[in-house]
Order: C-alpha cells, then structure tokens, then sequence
C-alpha cells in the first residue's frame, strides 16, 4: 500500500498521515526497501483488517478491487491492474485491461513472463473468445516450443476469423496486424519453414501500406524481415532493417524488443565475420537484459546462449562454459527459435568434447536431437548431425562418421548454391565432410571444391564463412603439398582472424592445423609478416599445445619451441655454438639443428639478423 492508493481506493484525502503515523509504531506496516512510499502490512494486522472487510460484503470487496484496478491502470501497473480486476470477478474488465494494453505487444514491452501472468487471470475459453487474446496465447505456446499446438491454434483463430465469429477483424485493424505478425513469426521463425524472395517482398508491401509512425507494426515487421534475410544471407540488408526495427522499439519503450534486436545484430556481425562489433552487441544485450528483465529466465539465457557461442570463437574456453550448460537447460522451456538452438547445442558439443570427452559431447547430441524430434525441427536436426559427425572425426573415430555420412547420404556439393536460407548448412556440410576426407587421406579432389565455396562466400559478403572454408581449404592444399596455395588460403583467413579475434577456428583443428602452421610459419618467414599476424600466429601455436585452455589463460605464446628460444638466447648473449652446447647439455648438432628451424621460421641467413628479427617481434 502506499497513501495515494489509499486514498483512491477509499475516497479519503488522509491516508499519507494515517500511513505515517502508522509506520511510527513499526510492527504494524514496514516499508518496502526497493520501492520508495510502498510499505507492506505485517501479518496479523492484515489477517484483523481482512475480517473487518469480510463484514462489508463481497460487493464492496469488489468495489474495492476495481477501485485499485483503476489506479495502477492510470500509473502503469498492467500486472496490478488486472490482478485487481480479477480479485473482483470483472473478466470483461481484464479482458479490456489486457486488450487496450496490446495483447501481444504486451509480450514486447514487458517480456513474455508478464505476458504469461496476466492471461493466467482468464479462463481457456475467455481466452479463445477475444482473437487478440488467442494471439497472444499462440505467441506464448510458440516461444516454448510448442510449435504444432500454436500452429493448430492459429489456423483455429484465422478460420474463425473467415467465418465471422471473432469481430475486429477490419485490414490492418489491432486484431489484424497481431494476426499477421503471430502468423509470421511462427511460419518463419519457430516453424522454420522455407521461404523465398517473393515472401519477403510481401512483407515488405506490408511495411509501405502501413504508417511509419505505427511504431508497433513497423518494429514487428522490419524485426521478421530482419530474421529472413538473415537466413537468406543477406547481411547488409538484415542490418538495415535490424536498425530500423530497433529505432521503432525505441519509440514505444520496448526494452524487451531492444534487446531481441540487440542479440539479432550480434548474429549478423557474427556471420558478417566482425566478431568484435559482434560482442560488443551482446555485451550490451547481456546488461540490459539482467537489469531490466532480471526475472525473465527465459530472456537472459537466450542472450546467454549467443554470449557463450562469441565467446567460443575467441577460444574463451572457460567462460563459455560457465554459461551454455545452465543457459541451454533453461533456454529449452522458453524460446523455440531454432538459431538460438543450433548455435548453443553446437557450443555445449565442442566444449563437452574437449573439456571432458566424447561421451559427454554425445549425451548433449542426443539431447538437441530428441528437442529437434520433439518440436519438429528438421533444421535443427541436420546441423546436429553435422556437430556429431565432425566430433567423431576430431576424436579419431573415422569409421563411425562415415558410418553417418553414409546413412544420411552427404556428400560436398561441387556447386555450393549459397543464395538461399540453406548457405550456412551447406558451409558446414562442405567443412566437416572435407575434414573427414583429409583424416582419411582423400583431400586430393577438396581444393577445387572448396575453392568455388570461398569464392561464393565471397561473393556474398560473408566474412565469417569465407574464413572457415578458407582455413579448412588451407589444410587441403598443404595435404597435397601446394604451399604457396596454402599459404594464399592462410592469408586470406588470417586477414579477418586477426583483425576480429577468432581463433577457435584454428584451434579447433588441433594437430593437422599444428603442423601445417609450422611448416608455413617457415615458408615464409617472421621476418615478412608484420608484427600483429606474428603475434596472433604465436597464440594459435602456443594455444594448439593446450586446446582445452582458455587463450587469455595461456600467458608465454611463442611460434619458436623452448628449445629454440633457448638457443637463440645463448646466441644473444653472443656465444659460441660449442658454449651453447654446454651451456644446455646439448651436441652441437643439436645446436646447429635448433638454429636452422630458427632462421627458417623468421626468414634469416644468419644468427645477428635472427636476434633482431626475435626480439623486435618479442619473441625473446
């Protein structure tokens, strides 16, 4: 209670001084400490002042409640308000309560936990009988996974609709434009059906037929043409109208689709391969989710789940797991979108598999695979099949990933076909499949194909999958000994692994990557890169010998062995290459063997240029 709300609900003008005087005696009301004027009854005085109201009758107790219901309606307390209403038994109050505060938009503006409480306050059939109520129901059963009932609801409320039996039905009507936008969200995003450019152009009409001041319709429809373009790998286009579906939330306050919008950009920058900008969104979307929707569950592990897969790029091994596993587990029963689930299953795979093993690694793919059975998501299921294939390959079991790629009949496809929402599925499939072919030795055919992949990615903008499918060609030509077309591929990889921060990408490849970077790093010789990739390179090598550490964990990164540095050292201090034998207990063949590797990894002729070239790129 708080005076004004007393006040109200009374008819009194007092209430502020009955409160204050009150709140002297201390037993009897307590102040709320998080919210300055709220105080709250003790017990035994509310249990004395309800028996007193029970006297007055049940309709004054109604009164009362409606009463209350006005006033937190007036100040914007939507949960309050209809809470009031149905303590008073007036369904058609919450029903307009609920209706004139959006239905749907409701879920937008305040989460969707609030969305759940407030239509807990109505029966099923009230529910049903008010379209814009049924709406929202869907929305809800769509965002915890229960794609097939939602769809089976919806189809129920449009048919209704036809028929004339739900009013408020006019074009673009409140009821019209919730019905277009439920229809589609759950048609593109949860039932992740296919789509194609003509789709999007409807939607996009859609867009020019309504104002641009309808901040509402406008920030729903630039957000779902912002999910389909993303799928179709349309970056620049899906940024675009990324920023206008978030200026369009900012109009009406929705901290809530502020955030969405937030997680959607971190995913474009993910793909556009500018990890930086990427986590730089999602950093943003992490606070503002935990300050302002801290008890939305729901909604932080979404934004979890993104946080943990940028921070896996960055080889962040052990801040990633801190947060997939619990994030996952939650995730499960608040949001159907399959992304969200693709990439945290990948996540919690590959780090279930090198922090502790294949076993643990399996039980998170038959856990995806059963939430990809149980929801209908095929898409979901064809990348679990790739994350499984490509562990069982990393973990030496060749048979076993044939085995599947067999069953399920993959193979590369020589024409990547990347214009359509299934680009990133085929990248996958092109990388785990060429990997499997270079375990078992049959990379000779690879560079061609792979080659026509990155020059589509490219084509398309796509940073993030050029440096994939660059790294993983990388390691086709130096398995048939075409050095100067690895070392092109290499390049081309590092120029956005550097500058953006992805190393798990290199890592992930474990020894094959290891020894094609050593035999590389001497190609071509320290002393003709520049200081950024030599140091970026020193991490990769150095990170290759522990890839179940974190990168920030391993503090001495150096592209030259102990050994070497140890030699090289001794040739600082100007000795000998007998003296530097004794000195480390060592032939001087070993010495000399040492030297050698030394001047090819920097590219020198001799021992003075080598010192230079080591400590002016700190690698002494």
């Amino acid at each position: 209670v708080n005076g004004d709300v007393a006040n109200h609900v009374t008819r009194r003008s007092d209430c502020w001084s009955l409160v204050s005087a009150l709140s002297a005696l201390d037993a009897l009301i307590v102040p709320i400490g998080s919210k300055g004027g709220w105080f709250r009854y003790h017990q035994l005085i509310r249990e004395f002042l309800q028996a007193q109201l029970a006297q007055r009758g049940d309709e004054h107790i109604a009164m009362l409640h409606l009463r209350a219901s006005d006033w937190f309606q007036e100040h914007g307390d939507l949960e309050n308000a209809v809470m009031h209403a149905a303590e008073a038994g007036n369904v058609a109050r919450v029903v307009k309560i609920i209706e004139s505060a959006g239905a749907v938009r409701i879920g937008l503006m305040e989460g969707m936990p609030a969305l759940r409480r407030v239509l807990r306050h109505l029966s099923k059939e009230d529910i049903y009988a008010r379209p814009r109520l049924h709406l929202a129901q869907i929305w809800l059963l769509a965002k915890q996974g229960e794609v097939g009932v939602a769809r089976q609801q919806y189809d129920e409320c449009v048919s209704a609709k036809s028929n004339g039996a739900k009013p408020g039905w006019a074009a673009y009507s409140d009821a019209h434009k919730e019905s277009l936008f439920v229809g589609m969200m759950l048609a593109e995003v949860y039932e992740d059906k296919d789509f194609n450019h003509a789709d999007i152009q409807r939607i996009e009409a859609m867009a020019r037929d309504v104002s641009v001041i309808d901040h509402w319709f406008q920030g729903w429809v630039n957000n779902l043409l912002c999910v389909m373009h993303t799928r179709k790998g349309n970056l620049l286009a899906a940024a675009t109208v990324n920023e206008a579906a978030a200026f369009h939330y900012r109009q009406v306050g929705s901290d809530y689709g502020q955030v969405w919008m937030l997680l959607h950009l971190a995913v474009i920058s993910f793909l556009d391969g500018r990890l930086v900008d990427a986590s730089r969104a999602i950093a943003k979307a992490v606070n503002r989710a935990s300050i302002e929707f801290a008890n939305d569950s729901g909604l932080v592990s979404i934004v979890r789940v993104i946080e943990s897969a940028l921070l896996l790029e960055q080889n962040e091994m052990s801040r990633a797991s801190e947060r997939i596993f619990d994030a996952l587990t939650a995730t499960e029963n608040a949001e159907g979108w399959v992304e969200i689930y693709v990439q945290g299953y990948r996540t919690a795979i590959e780090l279930a598999y090198f922090l502790d093993g294949l076993e643990e690694a399996i039980r998170h793919v038959k856990r995806a695979k059963q939430i990809a059975l149980d929801r209908g998501l095929p898409r979901l299921n064809q990348a679990v099949l790739l994350f499984q294939i490509e562990i069982l390959t990393l973990d030496g079991r060749l048979d076993a990933a044939e085995e599947l790629v067999d069953e399920h009949g993959l193979e590369i496809e020589t024409v990547p076909g990347m214009a359509d929402d299934g680009w990133r599925v085929r990248v996958r499939q092109a990388v785990v499949l060429a990997r499997l072919a270079l375990y078992r030795g049959e990379g000779a055919d690879l560079p061609e194909t792979l080659s026509r992949y990155v020059a589509d990615a490219q084509r398309h903008g796509r940073r993030r999958a050029v440096m994939e499918l660059s790294v993983i060609l990388a390691l086709a030509e130096f398995s048939v000994n075409r050095r100067d077309a690895c070392v092109d591929s290499l390049r081309r990889a590092l120029q956005t692994a550097v500058e953006e921060g992805f190393r798990r990408v290199f890592v992930r490849e474990g020894r094959p990557m290891a020894r094609m970077l050593e035999v590389m790093i001497r190609h071509v010789g320290v002393s003709c890169m520049d200081k950024t990739t030599v140091a970026f390179l020193a991490e990769l090598v150095t990170a290759l010998k522990h890839p179940s550490a974190d990168s920030s964990s391993v503090h001495e990164t150096n592209i030259l062995s102990e050994k070497e540095v140890a030699v090289l050292s001794q040739s600082a201090d100007g000795n000998c290459n007998k003296l530097i034998a004794r000195n480390l207990g060592v032939s001087v063949a070993t010495v000399k063997f040492h030297l050698s590797n030394v001047y090819r990894k920097l590219g020198v002729g001799n021992r003075t240029v080598a010192v230079a070239v080591a400590r002016e790129n700190n690698l002494l």
